[in-house]
């Protein structure tokens, strides 16, 4: 329990939860899209209406109201594939290039590189990395319960719904061609994702939001484990439609140099 509460003191600042919904638009549940005809999308805006979002570690954060908490994990997708070790190829390949950027001696006082990743995104790669990182904190909801009442948040009594917010961060979005028109990849429409979702009971509702950039950019929606029937009469076929892949890209970097005056 020692070690619950000194990792919690260390993270109390993270606001990823807030940041990623503020983002979206989303703090008093306004402009979210339901892709279903359940009413659980009028039981998430109810708690972002009447309850206050937590920052929190194990889980990322929650809402409380009477004895009702709503867990909310966030993690970030995009369209790369991620190695056998977990983590897209683009986040490592940035988290990589910044370091070695980072140590290069300070030599001008302004200094740039430009690199090509050598990777590619794809519709298949953006499946595998959902799936990955749902996985991955799918396994982890036990715990995130267990955390909450040991911590004295829940009880044996409250009922728990647990929310995956999956914030998508590919660069300029994840966008497939039918030949007449262009599809943002949205997950509530996507059968292979739909496939997945259905099969991980324990996670009741999925907010995410389609990507296209410049402005407005985000197109924030709302899917549950009750819509999924509706979703599946509703998925478009991405995975036959042309994936507007990114392998040209190119990484710039800039770094400038204020000298002291003394």
């Amino acid at each position: 329990m020692s070690n619950y509460k000194e990792k919690k003191t260390r993270t109390k600042t993270r606001e990823e939860v807030i940041s990623t919904i503020n983002k979206y638009g989303l703090l008093n549940g306004v402009g979210i899209r339901h892709f279903g005809e359940s009413r659980e999308c009028e039981h998430f805006i109810w708690f972002l209406e009447n309850g206050k979002i937590e920052s929190y570690e194990s889980p990322d954060a929650y809402i409380k109201i009477d004895n009702q908490v709503l867990i909310i994990e966030h993690f970030s997708i995009d369209g790369f594939d991620t190695y056998p070790n977990g983590g897209s190829k683009l986040q490592q390949y940035e988290s990589k290039t910044d370091k070695e950027f980072r140590d290069i001696p300070v030599t001008k006082p302004f200094e740039f590189c430009i690199t090509q990743p050598q990777i590619a995104n794809s519709y298949e790669g953006f499946i595998n990395n959902c799936r990955d990182k749902f996985e991955h904190h799918y396994k982890r909801i036990s715990k995130y319960k267990e955390h909450l009442l040991t911590e004295n948040i829940a009880n044996e009594n409250t009922k728990f719904t647990t929310c995956f917010l999956i914030d998508e961060v590919s660069p300029l979005g994840t966008l497939t061609y039918d030949g007449k028109n262009t599809h943002p990849v949205n997950l509530a429409c996507s059968k292979e994702f739909l496939d997945y979702f259905c099969t991980k009971p324990d996670v009741d509702w999925i907010v995410s939001a389609i990507v296209r950039l410049p402005d407005p950019g985000f197109y924030p929606y709302f899917f549950s484990q009750k819509d999924i029937e509706f979703c599946n009469k509703k998925v478009l076929n991405y995975a036959d439609f042309q994936f507007i892949s990114m392998e040209n890209m190119e990484d710039i970097r800039y770094r400038i140099i204020i000298s002291k005056e003394d």
